[in-house]
């Protein structure tokens, strides 16, 4: 048996993905951190009771709650200033979306990205996991993760050929979907 980690019971990867982002850009203590996590914990089955029974239960994308995370805490706390680039568009090749997190990150040492992707399995036509990660940086064609997840199976790292943008690319030698619409690009204020 194994003992239970973060994420292995909960489904609050949204939360820590911003958190992490956070504290990339400007360096949240664990104590903050905390506070925050409490919050949220207090005010969003108050203030968002619908949204809140679909957290708890994974029955959303959590888009709404990085949206709200960024809203509320974005602003004076940890100010930072963020674009979707790919909301609303039906399509965005992989090539643009590397091109477009690798641009973004590179131009700045202070910048990240926030997005969703979906690990499937061969065998199976739904994803094996959905999970929010937050980039940490770029070295030549890997995309490397600051990522809250223990599993020993998880993924830390992203080829730059290695992953699809639409569901149904999904191939035995592309398993790992990146949501463009989900895809946060982040910078301090």
């Amino acid at each position: 048996m194994r003992p239970f980690y973060q994420g292995k019971l909960d489904v609050f990867c949204a939360v820590y993905a911003v958190l992490n982002a956070f504290q990339l850009l400007h360096a949240m203590s664990a104590w903050q951190g905390k506070k925050v996590l409490s919050e949220l914990l207090t005010r969003v089955p108050v203030e968002l009771p619908d949204q809140w029974d679909d957290l708890v239960w994974n029955r959303t994308d959590y888009v709404w709650l990085v949206e709200w995370l960024i809203a509320e805490y974005g602003r004076e706390l940890f100010p930072v200033r963020f674009h979707r680039p790919w909301t609303g568009s039906p399509y965005a090749h992989p090539s643009d979306i590397w091109a477009g997190m690798n641009d973004w990150i590179q131009a700045e040492p202070r910048r990240t990205a926030v997005f969703r992707f979906q690990r499937f399995m061969p065998v199976r036509d739904e994803p094996v996991v959905c999970h929010w990660t937050t980039a940490d940086r770029i070295m030549g064609d890997t995309l490397f993760l600051f990522d809250a997840s223990m599993e020993d199976t998880a993924v830390h790292l992203i080829d730059r050929y290695g992953f699809v943008s639409q569901r149904e690319h999904i191939s035995p030698s592309h398993l790992l979907l990146i949501e463009p619409a989900s895809i946060f690009l982040m910078e301090p204020r």
